[in-house]
C-alpha cells in the first residue's frame, strides 16, 4: 500500500456560505427571541397611540362645528354683501 500525497489545507476563514448561515441562524434567533415582545407591543400601540388619537379627534370635532358656526355665518354675509360690488366693476 502507497501512500498518497494531500496537500495541506489552508483555512484563511468561513466561506461566503457559511457567513451567510451563520447571519439567517442570527435572525432566526432574534426573531423568536423578540416574538414575545411583538405580542405586547401590539396592545402597548393601541393604547399608546391609537387611544390617545381618539380621544383627541372625539375632543377637536365638537370644537371645530362650534367654531364653524360661530365663523360661517358673519363669513358669508361679508361674501354675500360684497358680491354685487365685484360684479358692477367686473361689467
Amino acid at each position: 500500500m502507497g501512500m498518497t500525497y494531500t496537500p495541506p489545507q489552508t483555512s484563511t476563514g468561513p466561506t461566503p456560505g457559511q457567513m451567510i448561515e451563520d447571519l439567517l441562524d442570527l435572525g432566526v434567533g432574534l426573531v423568536t427571541l423578540l416574538m414575545p415582545l411583538f405580542l405586547l407591543a401590539v396592545p402597548g400601540f393601541a393604547l399608546f397611540v391609537v387611544l390617545p388619537a381618539l380621544l383627541l379627534v372625539a375632543v377637536a370635532l365638537p370644537l371645530a362645528v362650534v367654531g364653524a358656526v360661530v365663523v360661517l355665518p358673519p363669513y358669508l354675509l361679508v361674501r354675500r354683501l360684497r358680491q354685487p360690488r365685484l360684479r358692477a366693476a367686473i361689467a
